[in-house]
């Protein structure tokens, strides 16, 4: 039977979604698929990754995308920063329809480059991963502390401001209802948790919702030998590394939350284990974790996977503080190089942290209980206990690319052959 040919929609090649849509894309091209990527704007040199053609593209999609930065303010709660409504249309779609795709795959598509009415008129088979909460809100990629249950418009409500913009975020909202009733689609989540928020939404509430997690490609998240890492990093060999990051210190990141767990833990670490040091990466984390009154090192964006991995492998925990999170794959890189991790049940963070096996959940939002668990992880891990050797066989167990790209194809051919 020939394999469809998918088209993956992506507005950037950089960041979680654009990775999990990377991998993915390679895993197709290897398995004989005709699998191309369309994006706003390529940065990397990655094969069959097409950025939208034409000076017109180029010249109007960064005043778009501020246009729609701008008005996202507007309707977004002041804690989350931003929101992308997704109002403009662009020339994504046009493009798209020039590679003849049998299936669109859509992945990380706000901030217009797709507009709402543009994903409503896709005339083949959609599949959508859903890598945040933006195709179920008013506009924003996330709720805040997930305090309102999804649903009808009413559950967003109380999040949106007074006044005229409480209006434009409900009319936001309703297009999205009214566009994509007519998607030939099945949605997909990568973690159970935004699997059932999508299946409570009125917008996707009769569509078919399946949880297909992401990948990590394990011959590059891989554990190695923990001093020759560091030495090769220029890593502290002789302190206890604490590892943290994320794509900038967003409220919904809980970044202020980890300053508070690392003012309690830093005094608890009993004396035989070696003084605390954090280790930062990602987009402005110079600023991040000044005051914790513990040594920070700083390594900026990374987007070298193998230097990620070293990272991640060459440090004792890995401490994600999310306030709200689908399935980070920080935390799923992490425990494929078998560096435990750490931070609350809320999200898809329980289907990758085993809670007393790879790792420790604390409940929301105690940063007492999340100091508490950084220091039984360190301690745990000083006395040679199995916690990193768990977090490598999940990883191996349920989070391989070939039980994600499979899934994947057996979805294809059903889009493909209805």
């Amino acid at each position: 039977m020939k394999r469809p040919r998918i088209v993956h929609v992506c507005a950037f090649d950089r960041g979680g979604a654009a990775n999990s849509a990377l991998r993915l894309h390679r895993d197709l091209r290897a398995a004989g698929f005709d699998s191309q990527v369309v994006v706003a704007v390529k940065k990397g040199n990655e094969a069959h990754v097409r950025e939208v053609p034409g000076w017109l593209h180029r010249w109007t999609w960064p005043h778009v995308t501020t246009l729609d930065y701008r008005l996202g303010r507007l309707v977004c709660p002041a804690r989350l920063r931003y929101g992308t409504p997704s109002l403009v249309p662009g020339f994504a779609a046009r493009f798209i329809e020039e590679l003849q795709p049998d299936i669109v795959h859509l992945h990380w598509v706000a901030a217009s480059f797709l507009s709402i009415a543009q994903i409503g008129r896709i005339p083949h088979p959609v599949v959508w991963t859903l890598h945040d909460m933006w195709a179920l809100t008013p506009g924003y990629n996330y709720r805040v502390d997930a305090r309102a249950a999804l649903g009808g418009i009413d559950a967003f409500r109380p999040l949106l401001p007074e006044g005229p913009f409480r209006a434009l975020g409900e009319n936001i909202w309703r297009r999205k209802l009214r566009a994509w009733s007519r998607m030939k689609s099945i949605v997909v989540a990568p973690s159970r948790w935004l699997a059932e928020e999508a299946r409570r939404s009125e917008i996707f509430r009769e569509r078919e919702v399946l949880t297909i997690p992401y990948s990590v490609p394990l011959e590059v998240f891989r554990p190695g030998d923990r001093p020759t890492l560091r030495r090769s990093l220029g890593l502290p060999e002789d302190r206890t590394l604490l590892l943290s990051g994320a794509d900038g210190a967003f409220y919904r990141k809980g970044v202020d939350l980890l300053d508070t767990a690392l003012r309690l833990a830093r005094d608890r670490l009993g004396p035989s284990i070696p003084p605390l040091s954090v280790v930062l990466f990602g987009r402005d984390s110079e600023g991040w974790l000044r005051e914790c009154g513990v040594d920070l090192v700083h390594f900026g964006v990374v987007e070298s996977e193998a230097k990620m991995a070293a990272l991640f492998a060459a440090c004792d925990v890995f401490a994600c503080p999310s306030r709200e999170d689908n399935l980070p794959n920080t935390i799923l890189e992490s425990l494929a190089c078998g560096t435990p991790a750490v931070g609350f049940r809320i999200g898809g963070l329980p289907d990758l942290i085993q809670d007393g096996v790879n790792g420790f959940l604390a409940e929301p939002f105690d940063a007492t209980q999340l100091a508490a668990n950084l220091v039984q992880t360190i301690e745990l891990q000083r006395q040679g206990l199995s916690l990193g050797t768990a977090a490598r066989r999940l990883a191996e167990e349920r989070y391989t690319p070939d039980q994600t790209s499979l899934r994947y194809v057996d979805l294809y051919d059903r889009l493909a052959g209805a």
